[in-house]
């Protein structure tokens, strides 16, 4: 994500990147329990960006209960769109997968490996994803938090 950030001329802080072991939604809603009294000294982040949709719904729901306002005060975006997603409080804005196009791409790497009797070649297919904008993220409006 950083380097995207960078090819686009922005600079993400290294105080703004938080690795996290997991992928729930107790993993999201431990890690921003701990980050968000921190924040509020340095300014919170205008978005939170997850890493799977699961995470996403742990930050929102610590984000609620520090009286945080998704997306008045930070917008949350995952990354998979889980059927949750779309039936999170507010709906979770996230970037979908091309899943099938995937699944496609390595049975044809897998046969191919097969029919040749040798260890599949790493491939490397670009695949569009698609942003699905829900109300989770906005533009950030100012806050007295």
């Amino acid at each position: 994500m950083r380097r995207a950030f960078s090819e686009d001329g922005l600079a993400v802080p290294d105080d703004r990147v938080t690795a996290i072991h997991g992928t729930s939604p107790e993993t999201g809603y431990d890690a921003t329990k701990r980050l968000v009294p921190l924040l509020r000294t340095g300014g919170l982040p205008a978005a939170v960006i997850t890493t799977t949709d699961a995470i996403a719904l742990g930050v929102m729901q610590a984000l609620r209960e520090h009286g945080l306002r998704i997306p008045e005060d930070v917008s949350v975006i995952g990354i998979d769109d889980i059927p949750q997603a779309a039936h999170a409080h507010p709906p979770l804005t996230t970037v979908a997968l091309p899943k099938r196009q995937m699944a496609q791409q390595a049975i044809g790497i897998l046969l191919r490996a097969i029919a040749e009797k040798q260890p599949a070649t790493a491939t490397l297919t670009m695949l569009s994803p698609e942003v699905v904008h829900r109300a989770s993220s906005g533009p950030a409006i100012p806050s007295e938090h």
